[in-house]
């Protein structure tokens, strides 16, 4: 708030000393610049050299304290995320066994979001946000600078090329608030943060010493290690906040690599999207033999499982999220080699949470009983195997419960405190419910006879331009190829209109 107050004196006492009439004429002196500011107007040079993005139109830039930063966040976090909702979610990732059931979900992602911000680029507002220089430095970043590292710096020029990417790329045309498919989600937000971070790697790093510390630094990203009390959150949590840093960053290098590109050739990434989490994580699956993923669509959970169960969210996992899955329930008999293995045959899958009223507790308070359905397919008979194998393991060590099976290991059943759980293969696929009654288990038949595959080979874009003369609509805003006026922006908050991309 300090630079404020300063620049209202600045401007009263410009008024002050304005010329009088008949007096000589003298320019008025100019309100001091935020240094921040001047520092990104400097280094949108550097992006342009090391990108190759032009910027098209100015980058509004604002300086605030960090706290102002993380209220600004927690109130964009509370309109996506309210409580209620919230409180679902957490209910549905903790039957996965993903974060603890007591976790409060709301301050967890507070605790995330404000642990080591320094700026960010909102899509929405265009606007660059930085933490006003200054402020006090945590032990990171005064060991960040006793390394010589200018991250001050190095969080503007990431931060710049946002704003190029959305300049050129229109990143607020993304579905990044599909809330069906979070593995697609990550997977652009991957290409982007790994773009950014690269870029901004590259300025502090010049030449061959990129080459020799981006391994460590997207290393330590991988590991999901966070300052303070973030760093003790679940590791679902931590590790999905830094996925698109350290195998974003990981993904175009490697990229760039396999197919003797430079830093500007990331732009086709923004031209033909990676389409999952298992494409990043295996770049050669996206650029030398394209391995799509397969998108499964379910029948109505509701309808078919009856006995009061209402759906409250579904989505898909992804190969990420299947390996975060098998470590939660790591063992003699799933180390992590098995946990990779059984994970890396993921083509697609998708799970539905459902919820319905539960008997009172002990206290008279009403409860909630909490089960999901997954069906997931995979690259091959062999690999759903593996899966099938893991699984069990995992729900062995989860529930710690009798289990039946068949002499192949394709038939589990499980009969546990929170309900009966299913987990059966037949050919690639695999279905799982857990925390079932006997009559919902029976159910079972109706998902394999409903569960649909198709190969997913693009997505939808946002339409949010228009052209008022000839009604055109593009996802890329500039001018109207019919009549060459320019296009309006459409009502954001409008229902969005779609197009495939």
């Amino acid at each position: 708030m300090t630079r404020r107050l300063l620049a209202t004196l600045g401007a009263a006492l410009a008024f002050l000393l304005a010329p009088v009439p008949g007096a000589p004429q003298e320019e008025a002196p100019k309100p001091p610049q935020d240094p921040m500011k001047e520092r990104t107007e400097k280094h949108k040079a550097d992006v342009v050299r090391l990108r190759g993005l032009e910027f098209s139109k100015p980058v509004t830039v604002g300086v605030y304290s960090k706290k102002e930063l993380v209220d600004f966040l927690k109130a964009e976090f509370e309109k996506e995320l309210p409580k209620e909702k919230g409180e679902r979610y957490q209910r549905g990732y903790a039957k996965f066994g993903l974060i603890p059931k007591d976790l409060d979900l709301h301050e967890a992602y507070m605790e995330l979001f404000g642990s080591s911000i320094a700026g960010f680029y909102h899509p929405k507002t265009k606007e660059l946000r930085l933490v006003r220089a200054g402020e006090e430095e945590d032990a990171d970043a005064k060991l960040a600078k006793a390394m010589g590292l200018d991250m001050e710096a190095i969080t503007i020029v990431h931060e710049l090329t946002h704003a190029a990417q959305d300049q050129n790329f229109e990143l607020s045309t993304l579905p990044l608030e599909d809330e069906t498919n979070d593995d697609l989600i990550m997977a652009l937000k991957a290409v982007i943060e790994g773009d950014a971070s690269a870029v901004g790697w590259k300025y502090q790093f010049p030449g061959r010493q990129f080459d020799l510390v981006i391994g460590g630094i997207n290393k330590t990203y991988q590991s999901g290690m966070l300052p303070g009390k973030a760093g003790k959150l679940p590791a679902y949590l931590r590790l999905n906040l830094t996925f698109p840093y350290g195998h974003g960053t990981d993904f175009v290098i490697q990229y760039l690599k396999g197919t003797k590109g430079e830093l500007k050739d990331a732009t086709k990434l923004f031209r033909d999207w990676p389409l999952s989490t298992e494409q990043i994580l295996h770049p050669k699956r996206y650029y030398e033999e394209r391995d799509n993923p397969t998108l499964v669509s379910l029948p109505d959970a509701a309808k078919t499982l009856g006995g009061g169960w209402k759906e409250t969210f579904n989505n898909v996992h992804g190969e990420f999220c299947v390996q975060l899955i098998l470590r939660e329930f790591r063992s003699d008999r799933l180390d992590e080699a098995a946990v990779r293995l059984a994970a890396e045959g993921w083509d697609g899958d998708r799970y539905v949470v459902v919820e319905r009223d539960g008997k009172p507790g002990e206290d008279g308070k009403k409860t909630i009983e909490t089960a999901y359905v997954w069906f997931s397919t995979w690259d091959s008979e062999k690999d759903a195997e593996q899966f099938m194998a893991a699984y069990a393991a995992a729900l062995q060590q989860k529930y710690e419960a009798p289990r039946k099976e068949d002499a192949a290991g394709d038939r589990v059943e499980m009969e546990t405190p929170e309900g009966r759980v299913l987990a059966e293969r037949r050919g690639a696929d695999v279905l799982v419910l857990d925390g079932f009654s006997p009559e919902a288990i029976g159910k079972a038949e109706a998902f394999w006879k409903g569960a649909a595959k198709k190969e997913m080979t693009g997505f939808e874009r946002l339409l949010k331009f228009v052209c008022d003369k000839d009604g055109v609509k593009k996802a890329f805003s500039g001018k109207c190829p019919k009549c060459g006026e320019e296009l309006r922006f459409d009502d954001p908050d409008a229902k969005p209109k779609r197009r495939e991309y």
